[in-house]
């Protein structure tokens, strides 16, 4: 399996971790973890849609791999196991949105709340 996946994923690093092998992708902190037979994916979503798309491009041949040595692909956000033949673009679109950026703060006060006798 090892060897299978370090040819799908030439952009990739391997390192050697605890218990198993993690497969790093470089500026995008995409992460495969590997131990005996069970791994996991780790992608965070705070890409712009073209960072995201390239991210995923580079992904794909990993998750196919996978699942064509007969591995469930569970992703979470999309809630449902992945059809590695036909979910790309749900997957894209899902994690490429980025995350909402949180409300402004509200602007300064005049005065602290609790000195309220000024």
């Amino acid at each position: 399996m090892r060897s299978l996946l370090v040819q799908s994923a030439p952009s990739f690093t391997m390192q050697d971790a605890p218990k198993g092998w993690l497969l790093t992708h470089g500026g995008s902190g995409a992460q495969i973890r590997m131990s005996g037979d069970e791994f996991s994916m780790t992608v965070p979503r705070v890409f712009s849609p073209s960072m995201g798309r390239s991210v995923w491009n580079d992904l794909w041949p990993i998750v196919k791999s996978l699942a064509s040595e007969g591995y469930c692909l569970y992703a979470p956000p999309l809630e449902r196991v992945l059809d590695p033949e036909t979910d790309f673009e749900a997957v894209v679109a899902k994690y490429s949105g980025g995350v909402p950026a949180a409300a402004p703060p509200p602007p300064p006060q005049s005065k602290a709340w609790w000195q309220f006798w000024r």
